[in-house]
């Protein structure tokens, strides 16, 4: 196990009310990881947030904005033997400052999410132990990381359900992979948001349609973004 620099990339695109609570769990990070954050073109108060923070950033506006997109901005930036793709939801540190490097291609830790809910123990239940471990797929919000040299070689040419084409591409190519159980807390604004049960049973439909390709891409994309 070893501790080497790695390049923590924060994706965002409109987190102007969100991006306090990311600064205030940013702090206290290793100082063996360096912070970007890449903003896709926001159009809210987050650009001017970010620059009061002080954090490097790089931003560029994003005709058809996605994760993967963002993340890309910051690729010829990228100078570090690994890059964590740290979700702006992340609300738990201990995991990552615990972070070390062995001979993994790429890792990501099990999660839980902040409010206590049965309905959402069932879900992460569902994305740890099913979704991760059975069918080797991790989510954005799994706190995810990889080889850096991996990042700039991969392309991605859906702009949506990245996280999942991108877990397809490592289980082809027979990486080396590494799961976390130790937990991290993520935020569940969007499950409050929109309804716990409405959101699980829309994330079920659109994986399933996905798969079964019943609807097209793009109308999936807009059915999640409501």
């Amino acid at each position: 196990m070893r501790k080497i620099r790695a390049t923590i990339l924060i994706p965002i695109l409109n987190e102007e009310e969100y991006l306090p609570t990311l600064f205030n769990n940013l702090l206290g990070y290793p100082d063996h990881f360096d912070i970007l954050i890449c903003d896709g073109g926001s159009t809210d108060m987050s650009l001017q947030l970010i620059k009061n923070s002080g954090y490097p950033y790089l931003q560029q506006k994003l005709e058809q904005p996605s994760i993967f997109k963002t993340i890309s901005i910051g690729l010829d930036a990228l100078t570090n033997e690994f890059t964590i793709i740290h979700p702006v939801d992340l609300l738990a540190k201990k995991s990552l400052q615990n972070l070390e490097f062995s001979d993994e291609d790429y890792g990501f830790f099990f999660k839980e999410y902040d409010e206590s809910h049965f309905l959402l123990k069932i879900q992460c239940f569902f994305l740890n132990n099913v979704r991760s471990m059975l069918f080797k797929h991790f989510v954005w919000t799994n706190l995810f990381y990889l080889k850096t040299a991996l990042l700039k070689e991969i392309k991605l040419n859906q702009p949506f359900l990245e996280d999942v084409l991108l877990s397809e591409v490592f289980i082809k190519r027979d990486l080396k992979r590494k799961i976390h159980k130790s937990l991290i807390t993520v935020s569940s604004r969007r499950y409050l948001r929109n309804g716990i049960l409405k959101q699980m049973m829309k994330n079920a439909f659109i994986m399933i349609n996905y798969r079964l390709r019943l609807i097209d891409t793009n109308t999936l994309k807009s059915l999640y973004s409501k």
